[in-house]
């Protein structure tokens, strides 16, 4: 009785004592890949970068009013707008390629230190619109005619370069992506005196357009623009980045 008792304790450690190794026991597969419990393998992240040339310009504009009155702030800011829209139809903007962006009504403050207190000095009125500018070497020519209809209420907030449709890029960049990724991992193999195995979970983390501050920044190029007023505007170039994390199995020799 004493032997089956001593024998049921042996066989309850041994159980345990799987259980707490288990997560490293594991079998070779048909190919020669390790497969156990635990995570095992090689990850990396992979880059691709397709550098492309702008087709199109968004450009922020708009009007900006400061009266004592919201009705005067209103009238003044309408009246400058129609003339800088009958100035972007002169100069062939569809209105599929006119977007309001912003419409803000507010009161401006002055502060009396003396007395404490503050009160309201007049209303600010803005209207922006995003214009979408397909022929990028009228950039110059646009702004001047812009500027000229707005007259001093005129208000250009940003002026930026872009690509129009960046999918059709993408595709290049996620190839050099998988690519990437791939180098990556064999150098690590090769490093560690390991064979590469097949990957076993690929994922798209990012794509983007560089530089990109929602929505592009200018980056010098070899296409400038110059307007009437001696400004001048470089389309420059803009890269469409895409990254993966991929991770592979290892191998045994």
């Amino acid at each position: 009785m004493r032997k089956l008792w001593l024998i049921g304790i042996a066989l309850a450690a041994l159980i345990i004592i799987f259980c707490l190794i288990g997560g490293s026991v594991g079998a070779a597969g048909t190919d020669g890949t390790v497969v156990t419990n635990q995570q095992q393998g090689i990850s990396v992240t992979g880059e691709g970068k397709v550098t492309v040339t702008p087709d199109i310009v968004n450009i922020m504009m708009g009007v900006q009013s400061t009266e004592a009155s919201v009705s005067d702030a209103m009238k003044k800011t309408s009246d400058a707008m129609a003339k800088i829209m009958d100035a972007l139809k002169a100069n062939n903007i569809a209105d599929k390629d006119i977007q309001t962006q912003q419409f803000n009504v507010y009161p401006e403050y002055s502060y009396d230190q003396t007395s404490g207190t503050q009160s309201i000095n007049g209303y600010n009125v803005t209207n922006t619109v995003n214009v979408k500018l397909r022929d990028i070497n009228h950039v110059g020519t646009l702004i001047d005619a812009v500027v000229a209809a707005g007259g001093n209420l005129t208000v250009i907030n940003n002026v930026n370069f872009t690509v129009e449709d960046p999918t059709k890029y993408y595709d290049d960049a996620r190839q050099k992506a998988v690519d990437d990724a791939k180098q990556k991992a064999q150098d690590i193999a090769n490093s560690y005196g390991v064979a590469l195995g097949k990957p076993i979970l690929v994922i798209e983390t990012s794509a983007s357009q560089n530089p990109y501050n929602n929505y592009y920044n200018v980056s010098a190029g070899p296409s400038v623009v110059s307007s009437d007023s001696g400004n001048s505007f470089n389309a420059g170039s803009t890269d469409i980045v895409l990254d993966i994390q991929a991770s592979y199995t290892i191998v045994s020799k």
